[in-house]
């Protein structure tokens, strides 16, 4: 969990105290910098934790960046997080190679500009209503027709993975990118039937409710799909991790 140091209703504060207040921190970072407050004598605040009442308070506001004040200085890494490995049984949807090389042709444009000019808008505009409705909360039953069209419509799995190549920049080719394994990360427990996975951990550990954050590393030709929301998320079939 995150918690944020808050001053105490004291008319003086020390340096170190008022330097802390506003900092966000994960627990765990608080208890290695060895810095909390009141529990005099503490040598870690210049008022020694004599007559301090200031508190750690948990917070969903962002963790802040940098070390803080009065620590021990570095603070231990953390531990690894919990690998979670594609099962060798699991076989994805199979890419349709005609449909991926003439995606790769293109070059880099956005999915729905790639599909107008390919003559199949009609399919991602269909997806993204679907995908839209789940993304704003609707109920969980249009998961299912998330998932129904990412195991079914060549064209549309096709292209949401190329939305993620396409919004990446990499200088792969789209053949190349869904063969390199990439490492992803989510936040929470299991949910059926797939799972959204981030391509960045700091918003995986945001979304987390400091629960454990999962890290999957396999290439993108593994992915259900691409969640087209432009923030790097993607869709892992539930049944594929182990």
């Amino acid at each position: 969990k995150k918690l944020e140091w808050r001053l105490g209703a004291t008319e003086d504060h020390c340096s170190i105290c008022n330097k802390l207040h506003g900092k966000v921190k994960r627990a765990s970072y608080w208890e290695a910098a060895g810095l909390h407050p009141q529990d005099p004598p503490n040598d870690r605040l210049d008022c020694g934790g004599w007559r301090c009442l200031c508190t750690l308070r948990v917070t969903d506001k962002p963790v802040s960046k940098g070390p803080l004040p009065g620590g021990r200085g570095s603070v231990p890494a953390p531990p690894p997080l919990p690998e979670r490995q594609i099962a060798d049984w699991y076989k994805p949807p199979k890419l349709d190679t005609h449909v991926v090389d003439q995606l790769e042709e293109l070059g880099q444009w956005d999915a729905v500009g790639a599909a107008t000019e390919l003559g199949w808008e009609v399919d991602i505009r269909n997806f993204m209503r679907v995908n839209d409705r789940w993304v704003r909360g609707a109920e969980t039953e249009v998961k299912e027709d998330i998932y129904f069209l990412l195991r079914n419509n060549p064209k549309v799995r096709a292209l949401t993975l190329y939305e993620e190549w396409s919004s990446s920049g990499s200088n792969l080719l789209f053949k190349d990118w869904l063969e390199q394994p990439k490492t992803f990360y989510r936040g929470g427990g299991r949910s059926y039937p797939f799972m959204s996975f981030s391509s960045s951990e700091s918003v995986a550990h945001d979304a987390s409710g400091g629960e454990d954050v999962w890290t999957v590393t396999t290439p993108p030709k593994n992915l259900l799909g691409g969640g087209m929301t432009g923030a790097g998320e993607v869709y892992i079939d539930t049944e594929a991790i182990e």
